[in-house]
């Protein structure tokens, strides 16, 4: 729990480090991507889960199912799978989008946060590291909503379903959270894809804390969609490092 603790506190020295360092002004991009993005998917949820909801009711539900209380429970239980999927969404649409910057935030990061001289960019590195950032986005995407899903599935098991709900899938979106915004890091200290997923899952408290702060932030309207995705870079560039240095690269 210590870690996951810490993992968490992270962000406040990330807020710090932002300020202090003048990397403030890349919080706008993804700010603007979320004032677009969460009203969109909350306009496209209550419309089109309303209209799926009428479908079902009409041509799948039985007869004696066929009731308003139960057509109710079916509207609800989509419109809060949709928002969840559009939640899950959101930091990997902004990671794909954000990632040309990723890597030179998380250098400058790494250099105000260890008093390095700043050093020239690399175009091809940053381009590298954009192209990696879009695959292991996609790959995080992937895994998200495969796990979502089979959650889902779970729930027709009575009990196992609901813990495993309740549980699993806010630790893995946690896990997979954390883990994006570290491997920029990672990326640049030359660890590999494969490298990266098990640096990841050998520091996973500490990673999760990290990817639980990015969403508690993402839960709070308009600031947190505007500051949590740039704080979720700096701050898994923070824990990054502090396990590069407690583990020499290992």
């Amino acid at each position: 729990m210590r870690e996951v603790l810490t993992g968490l506190n992270t962000y406040g020295q990330a807020w710090r480090l932002i300020w202090k360092s003048r990397l403030w002004t890349l919080l706008a991009i993804p700010g603007l991507i979320g004032l677009l993005y969460f009203p969109l998917v909350g306009l496209l949820t209550f419309w089109h889960g309303g209209r799926l909801a009428r479908y079902l009711q009409e041509n799948w539900l039985p007869e004696f199912l066929n009731q308003e209380i139960v057509a109710g429970l079916i509207t609800v239980a989509i419109w809060i799978c949709a928002l969840y999927l559009g939640f899950i969404l959101f930091r990997n649409l902004v990671m794909i989008l954000y990632s040309p910057v990723l890597s030179h935030l998380s250098m400058r990061a790494e250099e105000a946060s260890r008093s390095i001289p700043r050093r020239a960019e690399d175009p091809g590195a940053m381009w590298r590291g954009a192209l990696r950032g879009i695959g292991m986005s996609l790959t995080s995407l992937v895994l998200a909503v495969g796990c979502f899903l089979g959650c889902c599935l779970l729930l027709l098991i009575p009990l196992v379903g609901e813990i495993a709900m309740a549980v699993v899938l806010p630790l893995s979106q946690m896990f997979l959270a954390g883990h994006g915004f570290i491997d920029p890091t990672l990326e640049r200290h030359g660890i590999g894809v494969g490298r990266s997923f098990r640096f990841a899952w050998r520091h996973r408290r500490r990673v999760m804390g990290c990817g639980a702060g990015f969403m508690l932030l993402t839960l709070v309207p308009i600031a947190g969609w505007f500051i949590g995705p740039t704080l979720g870079v700096v701050a898994g560039t923070l824990v990054a490092l502090d396990k590069l240095e407690e583990t020499g690269n290992e």
